[in-house]
């Protein structure tokens, strides 16, 4: 993110203040002493019932959302079954970070007792509080705190630890909080929005805002991968003469020809000599206009915003698209025809071709053994990638480790290989190569962070390395790695015969 000093994050800060006014106003305070904005308590200032619709727009603006909860449940939403606190907590679940402050255990079985005694219709809300209790300890950021002198001094300290946290490990996206006007950044917006011609731009490129939000997921794992990949492949593909150079669509192509950019082509005398064809947007922006490169699209059409990969397809698809597939099938005629045409056209892009490809996914051990392998989430996708396979030129598919081992959904992936084209025959008959780039900085899971540890687990050069064996790839073909992120490439016999790395 950009620095503390120029980008501001908003907190919204909800829970049972009734019983809890000094350890809500400390949280304020550590919001503001962390230099950031302090949101949703004007919500209940004029004593008035707020409306569900004003606080969700309070949440929506709001960047992390703080729960203090006390002895006390809180006062039910009109119609519904949970309190404002609770409700505010289900809005948040799942969009933006929350730190949650419960009252310590001890105390809290004290001051129950004697809200309870005071107003005996308070037993009502037990059950109720006990559950919402429970789903908050789940959260990661959850923190106990004593409702005394000390006890408020030590919530302070962990809420502006936590915020830190939250920040220095990029638990947010680059496009959240807010931005002083005086800033460089706002300078360059107004530049900007003052020609014309690049505010055109630019606007057309905020439609592509689903890819481009994509760009951000597993940022250090594509980075590293990205940069490895062209580290230890640079020299054999100049080599063995594959200056014919596909780049594939989806967000981590795009990290991959930033970084032929940077390591490739800034180090090469002769950079003209290279012959780019892509259908990736990012990658066509990128190299078409700052390098000396011969890069087009390919095929040749606009690409559509509406792709969430930021892919360029033949316009005759679109009448082809089918729903993805809750059970294993063949290509129909139509789709096997279009595939055969397409293989046709990526065969002459080169006799010396290396295509460079990504994936939504690949399952490893589905019950449904045609569903395992890479899959991805459009039907236009699913044509092309089985068109670039036929081409029978050499491929590596990127991978994140997030991704190695993902889980074909029925309904929602298509998978690239199936009845007519099984994928134990694909890795058998045709020259690929898998690039999975790993990430371990995440912080170590606690006993409650099944997430973490899943990241965790999938994250091991170890298990990666595993996984890669079992499917038949040579797992030593190259590597490259620090102490927290690296990449693993490996190459099945007929891709290390076309690339041989001596």
């Amino acid at each position: 993110m950009t620095s503390e000093s120029v980008r501001k994050l908003e907190f919204f800060i909800g829970g049972t203040r009734r019983d809890l006014q000094k350890a809500t106003r400390k949280l304020i305070d550590s919001v503001l002493e962390a230099k950031h904005i302090p949101s949703g308590m004007e919500l209940w200032s004029s004593g008035i019932e707020p409306l569900l619709d004003d606080i969700a727009r309070h949440l929506d603006r709001c960047d992390v959302h703080i729960i203090i909860q006390g002895a006390r449940y809180g006062k039910y939403v009109d119609g519904k079954s949970v309190s404002f606190t609770e409700w505010e907590y289900q809005q948040s679940k799942d969009q933006r970070p929350i730190l949650a402050y419960l009252l310590d255990d001890d105390e809290f079985e004290k001051e129950r007792a004697k809200v309870v005694a005071q107003d005996p219709s308070e037993s009502k809300t037990t059950r109720d509080l006990l559950r919402f209790r429970r789903a908050l300890r789940k959260d990661r950021f959850c923190k106990t705190f004593k409702n005394t002198n000390a006890g408020i001094e030590e919530l302070g300290k962990h809420c502006i630890n936590s915020i830190h946290e939250i920040i220095n490990e990029g638990l947010l996206s680059e496009d959240v909080g807010w931005l002083r006007a005086d800033s460089l950044e706002i300078a360059m917006l107004r530049q900007i929005s003052e020609n014309k011609f690049l505010d055109r731009e630019l606007r057309r490129m905020r439609e592509f805002s689903i890819v481009g939000k994509r760009v951000t997921i597993d940022r250090a794992a594509k980075e590293r991968q990205a940069t490895v990949f062209w580290e230890a492949m640079m020299g054999p593909i100049r080599r063995h003469g594959y200056n014919n150079l596909f780049f594939e669509s989806g967000s981590t192509l795009a990290y991959v020809s930033e970084a032929f950019e940077d390591f490739v082509l800034k180090n090469d005398p002769e950079p003209g000599t290279w012959c780019v064809r892509t259908n990736n947007v990012f990658t066509l922006l990128q190299l078409l206009l700052y390098t000396d490169v011969d890069v087009r699209r390919f095929p040749p059409f606009a690409p559509d915003p509406e792709d969430k990969y930021g892919a360029i397809f033949p316009m005759k698809w679109h009448p082809l698209q089918e729903l993805a597939p809750d059970k294993p099938r063949k290509f129909h005629e139509n789709e096997a025809n279009e595939v055969e045409i397409m293989r046709k056209k990526l065969c002459g892009v080169g006799e010396k071709v290396l295509f460079l490809a990504t994936a939504s996914g690949w399952d490893l051990n589905h019950k449904e053994k045609h569903f395992r392998g890479p899959h991805v989430g459009s039907h236009p996708n699913m044509l092309f990638k089985r068109a670039l396979f036929a081409s029978e030129k050499p491929v590596v598919i990127f991978l994140t480790a997030e991704k190695l081992g993902d889980h074909f959904e029925r309904r929602k992936c298509y998978p690239i290989f199936g009845l007519d084209q099984p994928l134990r025959a694909a890795i058998d008959d045709y020259p690929l190569a898998l690039c999975v780039g790993f990430d371990q900085t995440a912080a170590s899971p606690t006993r409650r962070d099944l997430k973490a540890k899943v990241r965790k687990k999938r994250n091991d050069p170890a298990r990666i390395i595993g996984d890669l064996a079992q499917l038949g790839f040579d797992t030593v073909y190259a590597r490259k790695s620090d102490d927290t992120a690296g990449a693993i490439i490996a190459a099945n016999p007929k891709f290390a015969a076309a690339l041989p790395l001596n």
